[in-house]
């Protein structure tokens, strides 16, 4: 898995042109050769800004964002700053700077960038439209793609700006003055339009798209911190997809509870809690993890005592496993201090990841659970659930496994709520100050004990 976002690709891709464009004022071309396949790389990046834009307003809007009488300025002035580029670039499609990849320069860098980064959107919706991934819905907020156009206008001024020097060094190199004119007719209309869209962008340059990155990516092994945020990012895309077309299993959804339990649980021994002693001092940073810990837990426990026909799924089984094993390592649950300095900010991401997970699971298993495919040991019942049921007091009384009542379901949502809101905690360690502040009895969470009733 690479891990590279978005906004990784948006800004290589801007740093690439502003690199290519003082490379054309520092130096002459050697030969009309250069001179050549350099108006090719500028094509290449005039095509992949064009198409990028196209990507994140999508040609069939074109007619709505024009008729509007009030349309976003970035969408209409984006729309206007790439309309003639096709005229320069030519209509060829793929692009021919897409099918030469023996170029090694810095516009044929953010050329590729630019198309890697629109490649990248498509890949969390289907052309129709469809979600592919918990951040699809991003996708369709005006507001976060017109940011994003602004950072293309910001690509395209830099870029045009250097037109006419790139000119001038196509004629000191011999290319005939007709030449350059049609490759370079002095996009002048469209420099004007990026630079007022450029103007318009906030102090977030890529906004909510900016986080972004592939799914379905290999976790990179190499590095245990890199490891457990590529894992967490894909059990986060399973849950997703649980919610959309569930397994039916209790123990793919038992296992992204444990992934729970253990992010907070080593969160707070991060944060100085000693959880291998009994009793341990907390503070008003350990205390909310534990507190939210155990609340983990006490789901994983409730999950057990349901029985449903799906196989657990491998691939989530194995994600949690290594998770587990990789955060052992980065922060005992003794309190040793961690030694790699990024742990700290990987575990503060990593609560906020897994109460996202537990917002998903909860609408998978309330699916899962209205399907009627969810079974439960009657004898497991409690009075209340049963009330004035008297089918339900039967199938106590002798021992029946039954699809699991609304009301029992529900106890079990109860507890998806409890593990959803964020922890919000200090991003630093806390040493805990001699003579305690609070203690809790129940902070064993990773012990198969169950809470007292």
């Amino acid at each position: 898995m690479s891990g590279i976002t978005y906004a990784d690709l948006i800004e290589q891709a801007g740093d690439q042109i502003r690199d290519g464009a003082l490379a054309v004022r520092r130096r002459r071309f050697d030969d009309r050769v250069e001179a050549r396949a350099t108006l090719a790389d500028f094509h290449g990046v005039l095509d992949a800004l064009e198409a990028h834009v196209w990507a994140l307003i999508e040609p069939m809007r074109i007619a709505g964002i024009t008729a509007s009488g009030n349309p976003d300025p970035a969408e209409a002035g984006a729309i206007a700053m790439v309309k003639d580029l096709r005229e320069v670039t030519g209509s060829a499609r793929p692009h021919p700077s897409v099918l030469d990849r023996r170029r090694d320069t810095p516009w044929s860098g953010a050329a590729l960038r630019l198309r890697a980064a629109a490649d990248l959107l498509a890949v969390h919706q289907s052309p129709k439209g469809i979600p592919r991934s918990p951040d699809a819905a991003v996708l369709g907020d005006t507001a976060r793609r017109a940011v994003a156009l602004t950072t293309l206008a910001g690509h395209l001024d830099v870029l045009l700006t250097g037109e006419q020097t790139l000119a001038l060094r196509c004629l000191h190199a011999g290319l005939h003055r007709a030449e350059v004119t049609r490759n370079l007719p002095g996009l002048h209309e469209a420099r004007a339009i990026a630079h007022h869209v450029a103007a318009l962008a906030p102090s977030s340059t890529t906004g909510g798209l900016g986080e972004l990155r592939l799914i379905g990516e290999q976790p990179r092994t190499g590095d245990p911190v890199l490891e457990v945020a590529d894992r967490l990012h894909r059990l986060r895309q399973s849950a997703w997809a649980l919610s959309q077309d569930p397994d039916y299993s209790v123990a793919t959804l038992r296992d992204l509870a444990s992934t729970g339990v253990m992010v907070h649980a080593h969160t707070a021994a991060a944060h100085g809690a000693d959880l291998t002693r009994p009793g341990p001092v907390l503070d008003e940073v350990t205390g909310p993890l534990l507190t939210r810990a155990a609340a983990w837990k006490a789901l994983h426990q409730d999950l057990a005592h349901y029985r449903s026909p799906g196989p657990r799924d491998p691939l989530v089984h194995a994600d949690a496993l290594a998770v587990r094993e990789a955060l052992t390592r980065l922060a005992p649950l003794d309190a040793t201090p961690p030694t790699d300095p990024r742990t700290l900010a990987l575990l503060t991401t990593a609560t906020s990841l897994t109460a996202d997970i537990g917002a998903t699971c909860a609408r998978a298993f309330d699916r899962l659970a209205r399907s009627g495919h969810v079974h439960i040991h009657a004898a497991q019942l409690t009075g209340t659930l049963i009330g004035e049921d008297e089918s339900l007091a039967h199938a106590k009384l002798t021992h029946a496994r039954i699809p699991a009542p609304a009301s029992r379901a529900a106890l079990t949502l109860e507890r998806y709520a409890a593990v959803t809101e964020p922890v919000v905690h200090h991003p630093t360690p806390v040493t805990p100050a001699p003579g305690a502040t609070r203690t809790t009895q129940d902070v064993h969470v990773l012990t198969r004990t169950a809470p007292a009733p």
